[in-house]
């Protein structure tokens, strides 16, 4: 199974694609989420090796989804 971190600052899209990822496959589970970008730079720093995979919004506060 891959991990993902999902990056979606607008909470009910972030648990609509989450609920959707972890439904419908089990060859991918969504194991952290963040808010913004900052939040996911910093849970990369901690957590880089636990994470195979990052799904990430563009427009964000703080930093955004390119960065």
């Amino acid at each position: 199974m891959l991990n993902i971190l999902l990056v979606e600052d607008e909470p009910p899209i972030l648990r609509g694609i989450k609920n959707a990822i972890n439904r419908n496959t089990d060859l991918f589970a969504v194991t952290s989420c963040a808010y913004n970008g900052q939040q996911a730079m910093e849970y990369l720093e901690n957590h880089a090796q636990e994470v195979h995979l990052v799904i990430t919004d563009i427009q964000m506060p703080l930093v955004n989804g390119l960065d």
